[in-house]
C-alpha cells in the first residue's frame, strides 16, 4: 500500500480527474463537498464524476462538475453492451486521476478499469488481494462518527489537499425550477417526506396521518408539503394520507423532478422524514430536519449535525439481519414505538429557533 500524503504535489497539474461513486441520492449529496474541493485545488482541471442516474439527477445542481457518466445498476433496465461501450469512452478520455471515496468492490473494479494514471481509494472493511493490482494508492478507513461528507474530505487531506474551513455543497437550483417551485406550494410549508428504500426505515402511514391532523391543528398558519418519487407504492402513501388528513393546506406533488424537489426544499421552513435521501439534500440546502432512524451500526455517520437539526432514534431489535421479520410485513416495529406526540415536542423546539 503506497503512501498518498504526496499525491497532491504528483498531480496538481492534472488535467483530467474522474471520481467514481455508484452513489444514489444521500450517497450523492454528501459527495458534493469533496467535489467542491477538487474543483478548488485542481481549478484548471476537467472533474467528470461516474455515478447512477439518480447520482446524475443530483449533480444537475453542481453545473461546475464538467461531465456526469450515468451506470445503470438497476437489473431490469441495464444493457452490458452500454456499459462496456462507456468502460471503453472512459478509457479514452485519458484521465490523470482517479478517485473512489467508498471502497466497494464495484466500484473499484470500475475505477481501475478508467486505466486513469493515477488512482486512489479509500479501504473499506473488505480487502482483496487484487486489490493493490487496480489501484495504487490508498487511504485508511475514516472515524465512523464523522458526518460521511465529512469523511471524504479527510480522505482528500490524507491526498495531501491542504482542506480547510467547513464544508460546502453550494448546490446551484435552476431560476426555472424556483419559480415552479413558488407555483406550487406556500412559502415556509413543512415537508413531510413519507417513504424510505425500504419499509423498515419508514415511519408507518398511520403515526404521519396522525402527524398531519395535529400539524394542522396546531399550526393553522403554516402548509404541509408531502412528496413522492416514481414508485406506485411511494404515491399511493401520498395519496392515502392527504386523503385521511383532509386538510387543503395539504399539498401533495407527485415525482417532481430532482431541481424541483430541490427548489420545494428550500422554500420550506421543515423537513421531516426518515433514513432517506430526501432528509440529506434537505440538510445540504440548510433546511432545517427532523429525522425519526433506527439505531443501527454506522447510523451516525448519517444523522445530520447542528443546531437546527434534530433526530429521533430507537433501538431496532433487527438490525443487521438478512431478513428482518419487519420487512415480511412491510412496516417498522420500532419505528412505530415513536408517537407522534413525541415528533411535535421536536416540531415545536424547532420552530421556536
Amino acid at each position: 500500500m503506497s503512501s498518498t500524503t504526496e499525491l497532491y504535489s504528483l498531480t496538481v497539474g492534472a488535467r483530467r480527474l474522474v471520481v467514481v461513486d455508484l452513489g444514489f441520492l444521500g450517497d450523492t449529496v454528501h459527495l458534493v463537498p469533496a467535489l467542491w474541493e477538487l474543483r478548488q485545488h485542481y481549478p484548471e482541471a476537467q472533474i467528470d464524476v461516474v455515478t447512477t442516474p439518480l447520482g446524475a439527477a443530483v449533480l444537475t445542481l453542481t453545473p461546475w462538475i464538467h461531465r456526469v457518466w450515468a451506470i445503470e445498476l438497476d437489473k431490469a433496465r441495464r444493457s452490458t453492451w452500454a456499459q462496456i461501450r462507456t468502460v471503453w469512452a472512459l478509457r479514452r478520455a485519458r484521465f490523470d486521476l482517479a478517485l473512489n471515496f467508498t471502497g466497494a468492490d464495484r466500484t473499484l473494479i470500475l475505477m481501475g478499469l478508467t486505466g486513469a494514471r493515477h488512482g486512489v481509494a479509500r479501504v473499506s472493511d473488505r480487502w482483496h488481494f487484487w486489490n493493490p493490482w487496480l489501484i495504487r494508492h490508498w487511504v485508511p478507513q475514516p472515524d465512523r462518527l464523522q458526518p460521511v461528507y465529512e469523511q471524504r474530505r479527510v480522505m482528500l487531506k490524507e491526498c495531501g489537499l491542504p482542506i480547510a474551513g467547513p464544508a460546502r455543497f453550494n448546490l446551484e437550483i435552476p431560476e426555472e425550477a424556483n419559480r415552479w417551485a413558488a407555483k406550487k406550494i406556500p412559502a415556509q410549508s413543512i415537508h413531510l417526506s413519507l417513504s424510505a428504500s425500504t419499509p423498515i426505515k419508514e415511519w408507518p402511514l398511520h403515526r404521519w396521518i396522525e402527524l398531519g391532523r395535529q400539524l394542522t391543528a396546531e399550526f393553522p398558519e403554516l402548509a404541509i408539503v408531502v412528496t413522492s418519487g416514481a414508485s406506485t407504492r411511494e404515491q399511493e402513501r401520498v395519496r392515502d394520507f392527504s386523503l385521511a388528513v383532509g386538510d387543503g393546506r395539504v399539498f401533495s406533488i407527485l415525482q417532481p423532478s430532482l431541481p424541483q424537489f430541490a427548489a420545494l426544499l428550500m422554500r420550506c421552513r421543515l423537513h421531516i422524514g426518515c433514513d432517506s435521501g430526501p432528509l440529506h439534500l434537505a440538510m445540504a440546502l440548510d433546511t432545517p430536519t427532523i429525522a425519526l432512524f433506527r439505531q443501527y451500526f454506522g447510523m451516525e455517520e448519517w444523522l445530520p449535525r447542528g443546531r437546527h437539526h434534530g433526530h429521533l432514534t430507537v433501538a431496532c431489535a433487527c438490525a443487521g439481519q438478512r431478513k428482518p421479520p419487519c420487512l415480511e410485513r412491510s412496516t417498522s416495529d420500532c419505528l412505530n414505538s415513536i408517537s407522534a406526540p413525541i415528533v411535535m415536542n421536536s416540531v415545536r423546539q424547532l420552530l421556536a429557533l
